[in-house]
């Protein structure tokens, strides 16, 4: 099932160890957001349980600091949530649909 294997991505956060960083660099680049903005959206829809995956919150949580997490906040979070309305509602209409 892909929620599995798509989340196994977080296997790529190994490669962030050596700077925390996406791109390997010294700071946060669009790399990060990027992963950052996916993640949230994840995390949103349900359709992970994230506990299985500890390391992500911590590198959230560090990306959110570098970004601002107001601003990421304000420019995510809510599209997220909305995003997550969404896919909830025509996710119901499919499988009634399919009855």
């Amino acid at each position: 099932m892909c929620n599995q294997e798509c989340i196994t991505l977080s296997s790529v956060f190994c490669l962030f160890r050596p700077t925390g960083f996406a791109a390997g660099t010294s700071s946060v680049t669009v790399a990060d957001i990027s992963l950052a903005v996916t993640y949230s959206t994840v995390e949103a829809m349900g359709v992970v349980d994230m506990d299985e995956y500890p390391e992500l919150p911590k590198w959230m949580s560090w990306v959110k600091a570098e970004v601002g997490e107001e601003a990421f906040n304000r420019g995510n979070t809510e599209g997220a949530k909305e995003f997550k309305e969404v896919f909830q509602t025509k996710m119901k209409e499919a499988l009634e649909a399919n009855k």
